[in-house]
């Protein structure tokens, strides 16, 4: 959870930023078994974020398959813990395009979080 209020940090420091994020909650370890709870949620509360849980671990499969630039080593590891900054106009097609910024674990890449934002978005 260290991650995601790093995350609400870089947010609550930069309302004026025009993002869009989004936060896929997935089943990592043996206790994750049902969605997040409304608590957990509400740790990030930036009208900006949309969350989702994805049980099934779709979105990970896609990240590990390399299109996406998340830091992973084979195509059975799960993508978690990591942040993925895509430039505004960027398309997701049948797999996700190349980030333009990638890293993990959240906590230990927020300072690149915040000068690439800086970069991507122009604020």
């Amino acid at each position: 959870m260290r991650g995601v209020s790093a995350l609400e940090e870089v947010l609550a420091a930069s309302p004026e930023k025009s993002l869009r994020v989004f936060v896929v909650w997935e089943p990592v370890i043996v206790t994750d078994v049902a969605p997040p709870t409304n608590g957990v949620l509400s740790r990030i509360p930036d009208p900006r974020v949309a969350q989702f849980w994805d049980p099934s671990l779709a979105l990970s499969r896609l990240m590990t398959q390399g299109a996406a630039g998340a830091e992973t080593s084979t195509p059975e590891s799960v993508v978690w813990d990591q942040v993925l900054i895509y430039a505004p106009g960027g398309r997701w097609e049948e797999a996700p395009p190349p980030a333009d910024f990638s890293g993990g674990p959240v906590v230990d890449v927020i300072e690149g979080l915040r000068g690439r934002l800086g970069s991507v978005t122009g604020l």
